[in-house]
C-alpha cells in the first residue's frame, strides 16, 4: 500500500514561524525508522500506536501530546484502529526563540486535561482557518510546549502512588471518588492526598475529572453521533445546560459548534487524495 493511501492529511495555517496539519493513518501500518529536520509537537486524537526511540518503546494513545527534538529518529507501529494526530512543525524562527529557555532539548511526553484543552481549540484553526489563525496556533503551540515541561518536571519528583491516582481518576470519570473512598484505595490521608495532587498537577482533584469528562465529551462529539443531552447525562453533568456552559468555558466553543467544526475536519479528511 503507498503511503498516500495509509495515510490522509489535512493541512493548516504555515508560515515562517510554524507549520501545521492533521493526519489520519489507517490501522495497524508501520512506519520505518525516520526523523525530522525540525522539531515538532505531536497531538493524539483518536487511535494511537508505539512509537520506538532510544530503543525505548513509548505507548502513544489517544490524549498523548509529545514533544519532539529535532533529529529525534523514531518508528511507528499504529494500533489496529484508524488514528488521528496533530502535528505542529517548528520552523527556524521560532525554534531558536524556544530554544532560549532550553524548552525544546528533550522529548517530553505528558497526557493531561490541559493539554487536550489546547488542542481542541487547535483543530478549528487548522480545519477552518482565518487570517489570524496562525497567532492562534503559535500561542497554543508555545503554551502546549511549556505546560509539557512544566509537568514533566513535576511528574519527575511524583511519588509512583500518585501517579497512579492520576489512573484511577481517569478511569472514574463518570462518577468523581470522595476523598473517604480514595483514603480506603491508597491508604492515605484524604487531605494530604489532595494537597500533593495540587502541588503536582497545578488543580485539584475535582477539577481534574471535570477536565476529564469534557476531554471525553469532546471525543464523543467529535466521532459519534450521540445527542448532547445523553453526553451530558453519560459523563455525571447535572442537565445540557450545564454541560454547555462548562464545556464553552474549557474549549471556547459551544458543544454544538465544536460538533459541527469536527464534522467538517472528517470530511475534509475522508476526501483527500
Amino acid at each position: 500500500m503507498t503511503e498516500s493511501r495509509q495515510r490522509h492529511v489535512l493541512r493548516g495555517p504555515a508560515d515562517d514561524r510554524l507549520s501545521s496539519f492533521i493526519e489520519r493513518y489507517r490501522p495497524s501500518i508501520s512506519v520505518p525508522t525516520h526523523d525530522h529536520e525540525q522539531p515538532y509537537l505531536s497531538y493524539v486524537l483518536a487511535g494511537g500506536y508505539e512509537e520506538r526511540f532510544g530503543g525505548v518503546a513509548f505507548a502513544c494513545h489517544e490524549g498523548t501530546l509529545t514533544v519532539h527534538p529535532r533529529g529525534d529518529r523514531h518508528s511507528n507501529t499504529m494500533l489496529p484502529i484508524a488514528t488521528r494526530e496533530i502535528y505542529f512543525c517548528i520552523q527556524p524562527e521560532l525554534e531558536t526563540h524556544l530554544s532560549k529557555a532550553n524548552l525544546l532539548s528533550k522529548r517530553l511526553d505528558v497526557r493531561t486535561p490541559e493539554a487536550a484543552r489546547l488542542m481542541l481549540k487547535a483543530i478549528p484553526e487548522i480545519a477552518t482557518p482565518d487570517a489570524l489563525s496562525p497567532f492562534a496556533l503559535e500561542a497554543i503551540v508555545v503554551e502546549a510546549i511549556t505546560l509539557a515541561f512544566r509537568k514533566t518536571c513535576r511528574r519527575g519528583g511524583a511519588p509512583r502512588w500518585l501517579l497512579q491516582l492520576e489512573e484511577y481518576l481517569r478511569s472514574c470519570v463518570d462518577a468523581e471518588p470522595s476523598l473517604s473512598a480514595i483514603e480506603r484505595s491508597f491508604g492515605r490521608d484524604g487531605s494530604y492526598v489532595a494537597r500533593l495532587f495540587r502541588t503536582h498537577y497545578g488543580m485539584t482533584m475535582g477539577e481534574y475529572v471535570r477536565s476529564l469528562r469534557i476531554e471525553r465529551a469532546s471525543e464523543a462529539l467529535a466521532a459519534t453521533d450521540t445527542p448532547i443531552g445523553e453526553i451530558s447525562t453519560v459523563l455525571g453533568f447535572s442537565d445540557q445546560s450545564h454541560f454547555g456552559r462548562v464545556f464553552k468555558k474549557h474549549t471556547g466553543m459551544t458543544p454544538l459548534a465544536f460538533r459541527q467544526s469536527a464534522s467538517d475536519h472528517r470530511y475534509r479528511c475522508v476526501n483527500l487524495a
